[in-house]
């Protein structure tokens, strides 16, 4: 990413200010881990998205704090897998690093329940599913809550403190 950045400072003449310009060019790089696709024949472990998060607050929490949690699918013609990751940013270099990744970190759709759905329909199923869940007791006292955020597809806030 290319930026411009104007800096505007004044010189006093004898008889008149000026403006004077100084263009900078800055080149702002942030690199970020990618999710590793799920396995080929991932099987469905838990019956409702309810249940494998809840899984997910009883299971192993993180050794380190996590400023955010994404959520994100994967798409093949025959299933979608929902994950979720925990990401910590770093500076010098610009850095988002994948530094907790749950037990059962990914979670094989229902076909049932979301086969036929258009992506913004699965965004918007899931956004609300999430959403509900995080109104529960059991995401509030979990390390879930501890983080900043939760963010599903890189751009639907789910929860924020």
């Amino acid at each position: 990413m290319h930026r411009r950045i104007k800096n505007w400072y004044l010189e006093q003449d004898s008889r008149i200010m000026k403006p004077k310009y100084i263009i900078e060019h800055v080149h702002i790089e942030e690199t970020v881990d990618a999710v590793e696709p799920p396995p080929p024949n991932i099987k469905r472990t838990f019956k409702n998205l309810h249940d494998w998060l809840f899984d997910i607050c009883d299971s192993e929490k993180p050794k380190m704090a996590i400023a955010n949690y994404s959520l994100g699918v994967f798409e093949s013609p025959d299933s979608r897998v929902l994950f979720l990751v925990g990401l910590n940013k770093y500076t010098n270099p610009n850095y988002e690093k994948i530094d907790f990744e749950p037990k059962n970190m990914y979670f094989l759709l229902p076909t049932e329940d979301y086969r036929d759905l258009t992506w913004e329909q699965l965004a918007d199923k899931l956004t609300e599913q999430l959403r509900d869940f995080t109104k529960t007791q059991k995401f509030t006292n979990s390390y879930l809550a501890d983080a900043n955020s939760i963010v599903l597809n890189g751009n639907k806030v789910i929860w924020s403190k």
